[in-house]
C-alpha cells in the first residue's frame, strides 16, 4: 500500500488502472464517523475508518524502519476541532486497530496544535491573548477561536468556539482546476466532448487521474506569484506548466494529456479561486465534484455565532497548505485588516509538518508527565441549568478538563416545580445565554411536585459533558452534550441520509424492491444537494423499474429536473415531452415552465393553455399570466392573475408549491393583504411543534 506523495506519484504515472473507492482513496477523513462505505474495495479498506487505520499503520511502519531501536512512549493524533463524537470515536478505533495505545485525551485539536507549534517556533505569548486560527488544509477548513495564557509551567487554552464542520479544502481547489480547466483540455486532446462522460467516469476515474496534475499547477503558479510579489514585480503574466505527460485508461480506451498542452495562468488561477475567497459568499455550496464554499463561510459563521469581535492586538494565525495560497491570504487580510501570521516562518519547518510539530510537542510533554500535558483544554463560559427565575451553574467556566477530580461528578440539587406532574419537567442547559439542549420529560411514578432531584455533572477529556439526573425514587438517566463550549451544530442531515441509504443499497441481503425504494429517495436527495449526475443515474434506474404510471411520472420529472440543472436542457425538454405523450398530464406544467425559461414563449403558452383547460387552478393560471407577461400581453396576464387570486384558497390550507405561486401573483398585483396572509401562515408554521411546554425546576438553597 502507498500513502501520501508516493500514492500521488503512482496515480500520476498512470502505470495501472485507477478507480476511486476501489484502489485509490482520497479525502477519506471527511467521511470518518459516517456510514460511508467502499463496497468494491478489498477487505480491510471498505470504510473510512479502515483507510485511516492503514494510513496510521503505514506511518508506524515507517517509524519502525527509520528508528528500529526506538520505543513509542506517547501518541497524539490530531483531528479538526469541529470533529464531533462519532468522528472522534472512529479516529480512536482506527488508531487502536493500527496498534497505537491511545485514549480520548490524546486526540488533539488541529488549530490548537498549530497554535502550540507557532508559540514554540516564535515564542511571543503574552500573559493572556486571543487568537483566530484558520486551518485550511487538504480536506477541511477549520476555524477556531482561542484564548490562551500561561498557567504555571503549562499553556492553558480555551477553545472558545469552532466553525461548523466544513468539508472544504485544497482537494476541492484541485478538483475545481480539474473540472473547470483540465477537463476541456483533456477532451480536446482526445477528440472527446467532456459533457458525454458519465458521472461514474468522471468521479471514479478521470478526476482522480487529473488531480495530481491540478495540484502541481496550483503549487507552481502560487509559488511564481509569490516570487514576483516578493520583488515588487507584476505577476499577471506568469504561467505554470505540467511537468510530465499523463496517460490512463477509461473503459478499455487510453486517454492522454500531453504535459506541453497544459498550462495555468495567474489570471485563470485567481478566477478559479474566486468562489473560495469571496467574502460575500457565505452559503455552503455542495457541488457535484467539489465544494465551492468560501473560506469566509465558516469564518463568519463562528465569529457571528460567538459574538467575537476581532480587535486591535489580536492575532490571525493561518495553518495548512491551502492557507498559503496568495488569494486566500489577500482575502483574509482584507477581511480582518491585519496581515495573517504563519505558524512557522519561511524555511523553519515544512508546511506539511506544522500540525504534527504541535502534536509532537504535546506527546513529548505527556511522555515527561502523563498527568501534566503542555496544553490542557479548559472550559469557556459556565454551563448552567435554567431554573424558575434564573439559572444555576452546573459546570464552572475556566476549569481544566477532565473535570472534576471526584469520580461521581459535581452535584446540583433542584426542586421539581409545581405543575410538573401535569405538564412535565423541563430541563434546559445553556451557555452564554443561549439554550443548547432542552427536553420535557414526564415525572417517574412516585415522584411528586416539590420533591428534590440531583444533577451530577462531569466533563471528559473529549470535552463532552455528562449530566446524570437522579430522582428520589432512585431512577436515573444520563444526558450527553457533545463539546458544548465550541457550540457546534453541524448541518448535513441530507448527506448523512444519503450515506446511510447508499450503504443499505450495497448490502447483499437488500431486496430488489427495497433497492428501488432507495433509488426513489436518493434521486430527490441528490438533486437537493446538487449531485445532479447521481440524480440522473438514480432517476433513470427508477424510470426503468417503475411499476406504475404514478412512479413513472415521478421518475420522469426527477430525471428532467436533474438534466436541466446539469445544463442538458434539450434532453430535459425531450424527457418531459415524452412523459406528457405517455399520458402523464401532471408533467405538462413543468414542460410549460421550462419552455418559458428557455425563452420559447409560444410553445410555453400552448402547453400552459392545455393545463388551464384541464384544470384552471391557481398555479396554472399564475404561470399562464407569467408567460403572457413575457410575451408583452400585459392585460391578458393581469386577467389571468386575477382569476388565479380567486382560485387560491387560504395559505394555511396550501402546500409550499401553491404558496410560492400565490406569492408570485400577489407581488405582481401589489396585493399587500395577500402577502400579509402568507407571512402569517409562515409564522404559524414556524410555531407548530415548537411550543416549549413543561415546568422548569426550582433552585435549592443548599446554604
Amino acid at each position: 500500500m502507498l500513502a501520501g506523495e508516493e500514492a500521488r506519484d503512482f496515480v500520476r504515472q498512470g502505470s495501472a488502472p485507477i478507480r476511486e473507492g476501489v484502489n485509490v482513496f482520497t479525502s477519506t477523513k471527511n467521511d470518518i464517523g459516517t456510514k460511508k462505505t467502499y463496497p468494491k474495495a478489498p477487505p480491510g479498506l471498505q470504510t473510512p475508518k479502515d483507510v485511516a487505520e492503514h494510513i496510521l499503520r503505514f506511518l508506524l511502519d515507517g517509524i519502525a524502519d527509520e528508528f528500529p531501536a526506538s520505543k513509542i512512549d506517547q501518541v497524539v493524533v490530531t483531528v479538526p476541532a469541529s470533529f464531533q463524537l462519532d468522528q472522534r470515536d472512529d479516529t480512536i478505533r482506527a488508531a487502536l486497530d493500527a496498534g497505537l495505545d491511545i485514549a480520548p485525551s490524546q486526540l488533539f485539536d488541529e488549530p490548537v496544535a498549530a497554535y502550540l507549534a507557532h508559540i514554540a517556533l516564535s515564542p511571543s505569548l503574552q500573559s493572556e491573548e486571543r487568537c483566530v486560527v484558520v486551518d485550511f488544509g487538504g480536506g477541511t477548513c477549520d476555524v477556531a477561536l482561542l484564548s490562551a495564557g500561561q498557567s504555571g509551567d503549562r499553556l492553558a487554552v480555551n477553545l472558545a468556539g469552532t466553525s461548523r464542520y466544513c468539508r472544504l479544502g485544497g482537494d476541492d481547489i484541485d478538483r475545481a482546476i480539474v473540472v473547470e480547466h483540465l477537463l476541456p483540455i483533456l477532451a480536446a486532446a482526445n477528440g472527446k466532448v467532456a459533457a458525454e462522460w458519465s458521472y461514474v467516469d468522471l468521479a471514479a476515474v478521470i478526476i482522480p487521474a487529473l488531480q495530481p496534475t491540478a495540484e502541481e499547477l496550483k503549487i507552481k503558479i502560487n509559488d511564481a506569484i509569490v516570487a514576483r510579489r516578493r520583488i515588487g514585480r507584476p505577476y499577471q503574466d506568469v504561467k505554470a506548466r505540467a511537468s510530465r505527460d499523463l496517460e490512463f485508461t477509461l473503459g478499455g480506451q487510453t486517454l492522454r494529456l500531453p504535459g506541453a498542452s497544459v498550462e495555468l495562468t495567474a489570471g485563470q488561477f485567481e478566477n478559479l479561486l474566486t468562489p473560495f475567497v469571496d467574502p460575500e459568499s457565505i452559503r455552503p455550496a455542495q457541488g457535484e465534484y467539489y465544494e465551492s464554499t468560501s473560506i469566509h463561510a465558516p469564518l463568519r459563521e463562528v465569529l457571528e455565532r460567538r459574538g467575537w469581535e476581532f480587535d486591535d492586538g489580536e492575532r490571525l494565525l493561518v495553518a495548512g497548505g491551502s492557507s498559503q495560497l496568495v488569494p486566500v491570504l489577500d482575502s483574509l487580510q482584507d477581511a480582518f485588516g491585519v496581515e495573517p501570521e504563519f505558524v512557522a516562518s519561511a524555511g523553519t519547518v515544512d508546511l506539511q509538518a506544522e500540525i504534527s510539530l504541535g502534536a509532537a510537542l504535546q506527546a513529548f510533554s505527556l511522555a515527561l508527565d502523563p498527568e501534566g500535558p503542555l496544553v490542557r483544554a479548559r472550559t469557556d463560559e459556565p454551563l448552567v441549568v435554567n431554573v424558575a427565575g434564573g439559572a444555576q451553574e452546573v459546570v464552572p467556566g475556566g476549569v481544566d478538563v477532565p473535570w472534576p477530580a471526584h469520580p461521581m461528578g459535581a452535584k446540583t440539587v433542584l426542586r421539581i416545580g409545581e405543575g410538573s406532574n401535569q405538564r412535565g419537567l423541563r430541563l434546559e442547559f445553556a451557555r452564554a445565554g443561549v439554550t443548547i439542549w432542552s427536553e420535557t420529560i414526564p415525572l417517574p411514578p412516585g415522584v411528586e411536585d416539590g420533591d428534590t432531584m440531583t444533577l451530577a455533572a462531569w466533563v471528559d477529556a473529549n470535552q463532552t459533558v455528562h449530566l446524570e439526573r437522579k430522582f428520589a425514587d432512585g431512577g436515573s438517566h444520563t444526558i450527553r452534550l457533545e463539546r458544548p463550549w465550541t457550540f457546534v451544530d453541524n448541518p448535513g442531515n441530507d448527506r448523512a441520509e444519503i450515506l446511510q441509504l447508499e450503504a443499505e443499497y450495497q448490502q447483499n441481503d437488500t431486496t430488489a424492491q427495497r433497492k428501488y425504494e432507495i433509488r426513489l429517495v436518493l434521486m430527490s436527495l441528490y438533486r437537493k444537494i446538487g449531485h445532479y449526475g447521481k440524480a440522473v443515474e438514480s432517476s433513470r434506474y427508477a424510470l426503468r423499474h417503475a411499476s406504475s404510471t404514478v412512479l413513472e411520472a415521478r421518475a420522469t420529472h426527477s430525471l428532467a429536473m436533474a438534466l436541466w440543472s446539469r445544463g442538458a436542457r434539450d434532453e430535459a425538454l425531450s424527457v418531459l415531452r415524452s412523459g406528457v405523450e405517455k399520458g402523464a398530464e401532471g408533467l405538462r406544467f413543468s414542460l410549460a415552465y421550462r419552455l418559458h425559461e428557455r425563452g420559447d414563449q409560444d410553445a410555453a403558452l400552448h402547453e400552459i393553455n392545455q393545463c388551464v383547460l384541464h384544470d384552471a387552478d391557481g398555479p396554472n393560471l399564475a404561470l399562464q399570466g407569467k408567460v403572457l407577461k413575457a410575451m408583452g400581453r400585459r392585460a391578458e396576464a393581469a386577467d389571468a392573475w386575477e382569476k388565479a387570486t380567486n382560485e387560491f384558497g387560504h395559505p394555511l390550507a396550501m402546500n409550499a408549491f401553491e404558496r410560492s405561486w400565490m406569492e408570485y401573483v400577489a407581488k405582481q398585483r401589489g396585493d399587500r393583504d395577500v402577502l400579509h396572509l402568507l407571512a402569517e401562515a409562515r409564522r404559524s408554521d414556524a410555531g407548530d411543534g415548537h411550543h416549549e411546554g413543561g415546568v422548569l425546576p426550582d433552585a435549592v438553597d443548599v446554604a
